[in-house]
C-alpha cells in the first residue's frame, strides 16, 4: 500500500517562503529569538481559535519554540510595543522587488493597534507604532 502526503494541509506565508529562500534577511522574530530557515514559523497575531485569519496581515516570523510556547494564548501576554516596533523596524529593513515589505508592515501594524488599543499607542513610554521609520 503506498502512502501519500495530504496536501493543503499547511500554510506556508509569502514573508516566510522568502526568508527560507534567503531572500528576506532577518536575524530574528517577532519574540527576540533567532530564526533560522529550520526553526522559522508562521506566528498567527491573533490566533485562529480567536478568530485570528491566515493572512499576511496577521502573521509574524517567530520560532517554532516560541510558537508553541505561545500556543493559544493572547499575544500582548508575551510581546510589548517596543518588541513590534523592532521586529517591523528589522523587516523594513529589506527591500525586495518581490513583495511589498512595507504593505506588510503596515498589516501588521493595524493588526496589533486593534489588540494594544489606542490608549497603549499613545502612551509615551511606548514607541507609536504608526510612527515607525
Amino acid at each position: 500500500m503506498n502512502v501519500h502526503p495530504i496536501s493543503g494541509l499547511t500554510f506556508d506565508s509569502k514573508i516566510k517562503k522568502l526568508f527560507k529562500q534567503g531572500k528576506l534577511k532577518l536575524d530574528y522574530g517577532l519574540y527576540g529569538e533567532r530564526l533560522t530557515k529550520e526553526n522559522v514559523s508562521d506566528e498567527h497575531i491573533v490566533c485562529k481559535c480567536y478568530g485570528g485569519k491566515t493572512v499576511e496581515s496577521n502573521i509574524a516570523l517567530a520560532s517554532k519554540e516560541m510558537n508553541n510556547k505561545r500556543g493559544c494564548k493572547p499575544i500582548e501576554q508575551f510581546v510589548t510595543i517596543e518588541m513590534v516596533n523592532a521586529y517591523i523596524q528589522r523587516v523594513r529593513q529589506n527591500n525586495l522587488k518581490c513583495y511589498d515589505i512595507e504593505e506588510y508592515c503596515n498589516g501588521i501594524i493595524r493588526t496589533f493597534s486593534k489588540i494594544f488599543g489606542e490608549e497603549a499607542i499613545h502612551d509615551e513610554k511606548c514607541v507609536r507604532l504608526n510612527k515607525l521609520v
